[in-house]
C-alpha cells in the first residue's frame, strides 16, 4: 500500500513537471505540432489528395466526381503533374495573375523549416509566424477568389483542410512564442529572488 501510495505521487509530480514544462518546455511542444501541420500542407495536393485548400464537386448524370487543387497543382480523373506555378483549369477566367500568386507557395515549406528550426531557437519562432501569417493570407485570398468564380459559374466549390491546417500553424507558432516569453521571465524572476535568498544579510542591508 505505500509503495502504490509514493508511485502514485511520484506519478503526480511527474505530471506536473511536463505541464510546466520543466521536461519538454510547452513552446518546443507547440513548435513541433506547428511544423508538423505545415509539413502536411507542404505535401498536399497533388501528393496527398485528403489535404487540399479547394475542392469542386460535379455532378455527371449518374457520376460524381470532384476537383481538389493543393499546392502544387490539381487532381482530377488523370491528376496533374507537380509544379510550382500552374493555371486552374478553364472553368474560370485564366489570368497571369492567379498563376503567379500560386507561385508563392514555395512559401509554405519554408515556413516548416523555420517552425522546425524554432523549436531549437526562440528567434526563428517570430520569423517562422511571420511567414506563415503571409502564406496564409495570401492562401485565402486566392481561394477565396477563385471559389467565387466557380461558384458565379454554378460549380459547387467548398475551402479544403489545407487553409485550416496552415492557419492552425500560426496560432500554435503564436501561442509558442507567448509560453517562451512567459518561462524566460519567470525564470529570471526565480533567479533574482534565488540570488536574494542567498545574498548575506549585511548585503542585503545595505543593498535595500
Amino acid at each position: 500500500m505505500p509503495d502504490r501510495f509514493h508511485a502514485r505521487r511520484f506519478t503526480s509530480r511527474i505530471l506536473r513537471r511536463i505541464q510546466q514544462g520543466q521536461y519538454i518546455p510547452l513552446s518546443v511542444i507547440l513548435c513541433i505540432i506547428a511544423t508538423v501541420l505545415l509539413t502536411l500542407v507542404t505535401l498536399s495536393c497533388p501528393i496527398i489528395e485528403n489535404v487540399f485548400f479547394l475542392r469542386l464537386n460535379f455532378d455527371r448524370g449518374s457520376s460524381e466526381f470532384a476537383e481538389r487543387y493543393g499546392l502544387w497543382g490539381y487532381t482530377v480523373t488523370t491528376g496533374s503533374r507537380i509544379k510550382v506555378g500552374y493555371a486552374f483549369p478553364g472553368y474560370v477566367v485564366e489570368t497571369s495573375l492567379y498563376r503567379h500568386l500560386t507561385k508563392l507557395f514555395f512559401l509554405h515549406p519554408i515556413s516548416a523549416v523555420l517552425a522546425a528550426l524554432a523549436s531549437t531557437n526562440r528567434r526563428y519562432v517570430v520569423i517562422a509566424s511571420i511567414i506563415t501569417l503571409v502564406v496564409w493570407i495570401s492562401d485565402y485570398t486566392l481561394f477565396t477568389r477563385v471559389r467565387d468564380l466557380y461558384r458565379d459559374r454554378k460549380i459547387v466549390a467548398e475551402y479544403g483542410n489545407g487553409l485550416w491546417l496552415t492557419l492552425g500553424a500560426f496560432l500554435a507558432l503564436v501561442l509558442s512564442l507567448c509560453t517562451s516569453e512567459r518561462r524566460r521571465e519567470e525564470s529570471d524572476m526565480y533567479g533574482r529572488n534565488r540570488y536574494r535568498d542567498r545574498r548575506p544579510d549585511s548585503v542585503a542591508r545595505w543593498q535595500d
